[in-house]
């Protein structure tokens, strides 16, 4: 993902959605957005950012930004900001992942950055992926382990030498 700034003149309203006021993992919020208008989501992420959201008006597009914490309260401020592009610039809709840099709590931005005076219904869908994924590895690892010396052993068990019989003449 790209890292962008800027300092513009914006936002004639906003919309807060902090992460305990919304639905998150999966389900659609809504919100409309008029022109210059956003709506953000604060949560704390460890590791990665699912996201998609849609515009029901075409001719608008929204552009997604996550944003640290400081940088957030220079964008609310109209001062400038830097930002990393979830959406890779205006679109009318997107989804991805993103892994973010560190954890910390990260601000999720949807604008509303059109002139063109339309404003839209968006829908969106966040999902926090906190797990290590050595959660998972770890056990599965554990198991293929006990098997093969399982299977090791019982093979080596199975293959004794045999004994060689010698036969005289006689």
């Amino acid at each position: 993902m790209l890292l962008v700034s800027a300092n513009m003149e914006r936002m004639t309203a906003s919309y807060e959605r902090e992460s305990n006021s919304i639905s998150i993992n999966g389900e659609t919020d809504v919100v409309v957005l008029y022109p210059g208008d956003y709506v953000y989501v604060r949560h704390y992420v460890e590791r990665i950012i699912i996201f998609s959201f849609q515009c029901d008006n075409p001719n608008v597009k929204v552009t997604a930004y996550l944003m640290e914490d400081n940088y957030f309260e220079s964008f609310q401020h109209d001062m400038g900001y830097a930002a990393f592009y979830l959406s890779n610039g205006p679109k009318n809709s997107a989804s991805g992942r993103y892994e973010v840099p560190h954890e910390d709590y990260w601000n999720i931005v949807f604008i509303n950055e059109e002139s063109n005076g339309e404003s839209t219904i968006l829908r969106y869908q966040l999902q926090f992926d906190n797990e290590d994924p050595f959660i998972y590895i770890t056990p599965i690892l554990a198991v293929s382990l006990v098997v093969g010396v399982v299977v090791s052993l019982f093979l080596i068990r199975r293959k004794k030498p045999r004994e060689s019989v010698a036969v005289l003449a006689s």
